[in-house]
Protein backbone atom coordinates (compact mmCIF):
# COMPACT_ATOMS: atom_id res chain seq x y z
CA UNK A 1 0.00 0.00 0.00
CA UNK A 2 1.26 3.25 -0.90
CA UNK A 3 1.71 6.13 1.97
CA UNK A 4 0.49 8.76 -0.61
CA UNK A 5 -2.79 10.52 -2.05
CA UNK A 6 -3.43 9.18 -5.71
CA UNK A 7 -4.23 12.63 -6.29
CA UNK A 8 -7.05 13.56 -9.14
CA UNK A 9 -7.09 17.32 -10.64
CA UNK A 10 -9.86 18.01 -7.68
CA UNK A 11 -7.60 17.00 -4.82
CA UNK A 12 -4.14 17.85 -6.22
CA UNK A 13 -2.33 20.85 -4.89
CA UNK A 14 -2.50 23.82 -7.39
CA UNK A 15 0.39 23.64 -9.13
CA UNK A 16 -0.37 20.10 -9.69
CA UNK A 17 -3.88 20.70 -11.54
CA UNK A 18 -3.10 21.75 -15.01
CA UNK A 19 -0.46 18.98 -15.81
CA UNK A 20 -3.01 15.99 -14.09
CA UNK A 21 -5.40 17.70 -16.62
CA UNK A 22 -3.48 17.64 -19.16
CA UNK A 23 -2.39 14.31 -18.33
CA UNK A 24 -5.74 12.96 -18.24
CA UNK A 25 -6.65 14.06 -21.35
CA UNK A 26 -3.82 13.02 -23.46
CA UNK A 27 -4.33 9.41 -22.08
CA UNK A 28 -7.86 8.99 -20.71
CA UNK A 29 -6.97 8.90 -17.27
CA UNK A 30 -4.76 9.91 -15.04
CA UNK A 31 -1.85 7.18 -14.61
CA UNK A 32 -1.13 6.32 -10.45
CA UNK A 33 2.29 7.13 -11.01
CA UNK A 34 1.42 10.84 -11.91
CA UNK A 35 -1.82 10.91 -9.28
CA UNK A 36 0.88 9.96 -6.60
CA UNK A 37 3.85 12.50 -8.13
CA UNK A 38 0.85 15.41 -7.88
CA UNK A 39 1.86 15.37 -4.17
CA UNK A 40 4.80 17.73 -5.27
CA UNK A 41 4.02 20.25 -8.01
CA UNK A 42 7.59 20.74 -8.40
CA UNK A 43 8.10 17.08 -8.89
CA UNK A 44 5.22 16.20 -11.38
CA UNK A 45 5.96 19.54 -13.83
CA UNK A 46 9.50 18.92 -13.95
CA UNK A 47 9.26 15.10 -14.47
CA UNK A 48 6.69 15.91 -17.51
CA UNK A 49 8.72 18.98 -18.66
CA UNK A 50 11.74 16.53 -18.93
CA UNK A 51 9.85 13.62 -20.87
CA UNK A 52 8.24 16.48 -23.64
CA UNK A 53 11.95 17.78 -24.37
CA UNK A 54 13.19 14.00 -24.41
CA UNK A 55 9.98 12.77 -26.45
CA UNK A 56 11.09 15.32 -29.48
CA UNK A 57 14.76 13.62 -29.46
CA UNK A 58 16.48 11.03 -32.11
CA UNK A 59 14.35 7.73 -31.14
CA UNK A 60 11.37 6.88 -32.68
CA UNK A 61 8.34 6.07 -30.43
CA UNK A 62 8.59 2.41 -29.98
CA UNK A 63 12.64 2.55 -30.35
CA UNK A 64 11.91 5.36 -27.03
CA UNK A 65 9.51 3.00 -25.25
CA UNK A 66 11.99 -0.12 -25.59
CA UNK A 67 14.77 2.58 -23.81
CA UNK A 68 12.79 3.40 -20.97
CA UNK A 69 11.14 -0.28 -20.57
CA UNK A 70 14.59 -1.52 -19.93
CA UNK A 71 16.18 0.92 -18.34
CA UNK A 72 12.63 0.52 -15.83
CA UNK A 73 14.05 -3.01 -16.05
CA UNK A 74 17.21 -2.33 -15.05
CA UNK A 75 16.23 -0.40 -12.27
CA UNK A 76 13.59 -3.49 -10.91
CA UNK A 77 10.49 -1.01 -11.62
CA UNK A 78 7.93 -3.10 -12.51
CA UNK A 79 5.12 -0.60 -12.36
CA UNK A 80 7.35 0.99 -15.21
CA UNK A 81 8.13 -1.81 -16.78
CA UNK A 82 4.22 -2.45 -17.54
CA UNK A 83 3.69 1.14 -18.26
CA UNK A 84 6.10 1.21 -20.98
CA UNK A 85 5.65 -2.02 -22.28
CA UNK A 86 1.73 -1.09 -22.63
CA UNK A 87 3.32 2.38 -24.36
CA UNK A 88 6.09 0.00 -26.88
CA UNK A 89 3.13 -1.83 -27.69
CA UNK A 90 0.82 0.56 -28.30
CA UNK A 91 3.76 2.39 -30.44
CA UNK A 92 3.97 -1.05 -32.58
CA UNK A 93 7.31 -2.26 -31.24
CA UNK A 94 6.83 -6.46 -31.97
CA UNK A 95 6.47 -8.72 -28.70
CA UNK A 96 9.81 -10.36 -29.18
CA UNK A 97 11.52 -6.90 -29.33
CA UNK A 98 9.69 -5.99 -26.09
CA UNK A 99 10.83 -9.69 -24.66
CA UNK A 100 14.44 -8.48 -25.39
CA UNK A 101 13.81 -5.25 -23.57
CA UNK A 102 12.17 -6.35 -20.61
CA UNK A 103 15.15 -8.72 -19.90
CA UNK A 104 12.92 -12.04 -20.69
CA UNK A 105 14.67 -12.57 -23.89
CA UNK A 106 17.66 -11.61 -25.77
CA UNK A 107 17.09 -8.89 -28.72
CA UNK A 108 17.49 -10.36 -32.58
CA UNK A 109 17.42 -6.64 -33.62
CA UNK A 110 21.36 -5.80 -33.55
CA UNK A 111 20.40 -2.03 -33.29
CA UNK A 112 17.59 -2.19 -30.66
CA UNK A 113 19.88 -4.56 -28.96
CA UNK A 114 22.69 -2.46 -28.74
CA UNK A 115 20.58 0.47 -27.57
CA UNK A 116 19.05 -1.82 -24.65
CA UNK A 117 22.42 -2.59 -23.60
CA UNK A 118 23.82 0.57 -23.57
CA UNK A 119 20.93 1.53 -21.52
CA UNK A 120 21.27 -1.25 -19.13
CA UNK A 121 25.30 -0.68 -18.79
CA UNK A 122 24.28 2.90 -18.10
CA UNK A 123 22.01 2.05 -15.33
CA UNK A 124 24.38 -0.96 -14.04
CA UNK A 125 27.59 0.93 -14.24
CA UNK A 126 25.99 4.74 -12.79
CA UNK A 127 27.14 6.05 -16.15
CA UNK A 128 30.59 4.53 -15.68
CA UNK A 129 30.47 2.83 -19.07
CA UNK A 130 33.72 1.22 -20.58
CA UNK A 131 34.52 1.83 -23.91
CA UNK A 132 33.15 -1.65 -25.25
CA UNK A 133 29.71 -0.23 -24.53
CA UNK A 134 29.61 2.76 -26.24
CA UNK A 135 31.80 0.95 -29.15
CA UNK A 136 29.01 -1.46 -29.48
CA UNK A 137 26.45 1.27 -29.40
CA UNK A 138 28.44 3.46 -32.19
CA UNK A 139 28.82 0.35 -34.06
CA UNK A 140 24.96 -0.81 -34.19
CA UNK A 141 24.91 3.06 -36.05
CA UNK A 142 23.91 5.31 -33.40
CA UNK A 143 25.68 8.90 -32.90
CA UNK A 144 28.13 10.14 -30.36
CA UNK A 145 24.88 12.42 -29.20
CA UNK A 146 22.49 9.86 -29.35
CA UNK A 147 24.86 8.03 -26.43
CA UNK A 148 24.15 11.53 -24.44
CA UNK A 149 20.36 11.41 -25.48
CA UNK A 150 20.30 7.66 -23.98
CA UNK A 151 21.97 9.24 -20.63
CA UNK A 152 19.36 11.82 -20.18
CA UNK A 153 16.68 8.96 -20.39
CA UNK A 154 18.24 7.24 -18.11
CA UNK A 155 17.94 10.19 -15.86
CA UNK A 156 14.29 11.06 -16.54
CA UNK A 157 13.38 7.46 -16.26
CA UNK A 158 15.26 6.80 -12.66
CA UNK A 159 13.28 9.75 -11.55
CA UNK A 160 9.98 7.74 -11.68
CA UNK A 161 11.89 4.28 -11.04
CA UNK A 162 12.86 5.39 -7.50
CA UNK A 163 9.77 7.29 -6.82
CA UNK A 164 7.72 4.32 -7.69
CA UNK A 165 10.34 2.28 -5.53
CA UNK A 166 9.23 4.32 -2.34
CA UNK A 167 5.66 5.70 -2.73
CA UNK A 168 4.61 2.21 -3.95
CA UNK A 169 1.54 3.29 -6.48
CA UNK A 170 -0.67 0.57 -7.65
CA UNK A 171 -0.24 -0.63 -10.81
CA UNK A 172 -3.27 1.23 -13.05
CA UNK A 173 -5.64 -1.72 -14.99
CA UNK A 174 -4.43 -0.72 -17.93
CA UNK A 175 -1.15 -1.47 -17.52
CA UNK A 176 -1.62 -4.79 -15.79
CA UNK A 177 -1.66 -6.74 -19.32
CA UNK A 178 1.97 -6.06 -19.09
CA UNK A 179 2.67 -6.31 -15.32
CA UNK A 180 6.17 -7.80 -15.05
CA UNK A 181 5.91 -10.24 -11.96
CA UNK A 182 9.54 -10.86 -11.55
CA UNK A 183 10.30 -7.57 -10.71
CA UNK A 184 10.05 -5.96 -7.36
CA UNK A 185 8.13 -3.17 -7.47
CA UNK A 186 4.65 -4.12 -9.27
CA UNK A 187 2.48 -3.85 -6.25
Amino acid sequence: MSPYALHTVGSAPEGSKATLAAIEKGLGFIPNLFATMAESPEALNGYVGIEAVLARGTFGAAERQLLLTAISSENGCGYCVAAHSTLASMSHADAQALAGARGEATLADPRLRALTNFARAVVRERGFVGTEALDEFLGAGFTKAQALEVVANVGYKTISNFISGFANPPLDAQFEPQRAPELRKAS
